[in-house]
């Protein structure tokens, strides 16, 4: 990354309100530019982060404006601790949604998936389910939606799209995504949809299978 590259995360993260009153020794965009690029190379826990960004120090003075040298592990999980986490779930969103602009018919893969382990050890019970969208370009998510169990996925998955830009893009879903208010919302938003139908739609599956036969029928002539 060089002053260029984190221009964009530097704009956006100076959307989010310091909630510091006094010691703003270090710059709060410069934070949460330092902590989310740790992070992404691996770090974990307060610790690992200003370890991570003291030894690279010179390199982050390339872009960034240290007028105290690098924040303590205390002083991150300080001020991580106030910041309103809606204003960070933004930034974060508004960041990977700008890594995908320009990226014309990109794929956007929307599952759920239940969270290895996250259940409650004595009976099982309380697993933790997400809603993703992947955009295979990137390889990146570009928003999460927690449920209370798989069979909500239906009602996150039009909250989930209201999050993204879908102008050119082509959605992908299983068959629980097969309901005439989500492709509606697809079209809306100028968007394509490939979405599976199976039995949980009967009279479509039904025909869909008439129209797919009568191809094959027509292909071996």
């Amino acid at each position: 990354m060089d002053a260029s590259a984190a221009a964009p995360v530097l704009r956006l993260a100076a959307d989010v309100t310091d909630p510091r009153r006094h010691n703003l020794l270090h710059p709060l965009p410069g934070m949460l530019v330092m902590a989310l690029i740790a992070i992404l190379c691996g770090c974990d826990g307060w610790d690992d982060i200003a370890e991570f960004c003291q030894v690279r120090k010179a390199w982050l003075k390339g872009f960034l404006t240290l007028p105290r040298g690098i924040p303590s592990h205390d002083t991150f999980d300080r001020v991580f601790a106030m910041l309103d986490p809606d204003q960070l779930e933004g930034m974060l969103r508004r960041w990977m949604e700008a890594l995908h602009l320009g990226s014309a018919g990109k794929l956007i893969a929307i599952d759920g998936k239940s969270l290895r382990r996250s259940f409650n050890c004595w009976d099982k019970s309380g697993m933790a389910h997400i809603v993703s969208a992947f955009v295979s370009e990137n390889r990146v998510v570009l928003a999460q939606l927690g449920v209370l169990d798989k069979g909500n996925e239906i009602t996150a998955i039009p909250k989930l799209l209201a999050m993204l830009d879908l102008k050119g893009a082509t959605v992908t879903i299983d068959a629980i995504g097969c309901q005439r208010n989500i492709t509606e919302q697809i079209v809306e938003a100028k968007g394509h949809f490939v979405i599976q139908v199976k039995d949980n739609q009967p009279s479509l599956h039904a025909k869909v299978a008439v129209v797919l036969d009568d191809a094959i029928l027509i292909k071996k002539r």
